[in-house]
């Protein structure tokens, strides 16, 4: 895997508020427009995170939260905010030079976030339902490139989970309304 040497410290990012992860989307979109960059807004979740949880036991599934947080915080990549919104949801803020290299990227890092995870003797395989939203091309705002990547993960969490879906402007008319208002 190819994956470049990290500049943000993704450990600090991880337990920023809400408002801060906002703040950093919106400095990575105005940094992508002047340098004719793309920003990613990968949003994904656990699927089965239930299930982990009543065929290992809650302290495995616990820690297998954490390994993933460990994951998270520890991935390689440049210009990276990572986001917990809560028990198995997550959100990841990429800022690359062309969408064939954040696709890439992206790919690099569901590789090792669904590779094995070893808690004491139990193994555990995770899926995740996951939706990206890319900016320019889908939205131009951080609060819209947000709605546009949960609309593409309830597409993928309906369509069976375990996949990754962009974002195509059918998915989700909110986010068609929140864009032509901005």
């Amino acid at each position: 895997m190819n994956i470049p040497v990290n500049t943000v410290n993704s450990s600090l990012l991880l337990s920023q508020s809400r408002a801060d992860f906002f703040h950093q989307i919106h400095s990575m979109i105005e940094q992508a427009q002047a340098g004719s960059q793309v920003v990613a807004l990968v949003r994904f979740g656990i699927d089965r995170l239930r299930k982990i949880n009543r065929h290992h036991g809650f302290a495995v599934g616990d820690q297998v939260l954490e390994e993933l947080k460990d994951r998270l915080t520890n991935l390689e990549v440049n210009d990276i905010a990572v986001y917990c919104f809560g028990h198995g949801e997550y959100a990841l803020a990429i800022n690359g030079e062309s969408e064939s290299q954040l696709k890439t990227t992206i790919a690099n890092i569901f590789e090792i976030l669904e590779a094995e995870y070893h808690i004491g003797n139990e193994t555990v395989r995770l899926r995740f339902s996951g939706g990206v939203a890319l900016s320019p091309t889908d939205c131009m705002d951080e609060a819209c490139l947000v709605l546009a990547a949960e609309a593409a993960r309830e597409q993928a969490h309906d369509e069976g989970g375990a996949r990754i879906r962009f974002y195509i402007n059918k998915l989700h008319e909110q986010t068609l309304h929140r864009e032509r208002m901005s």
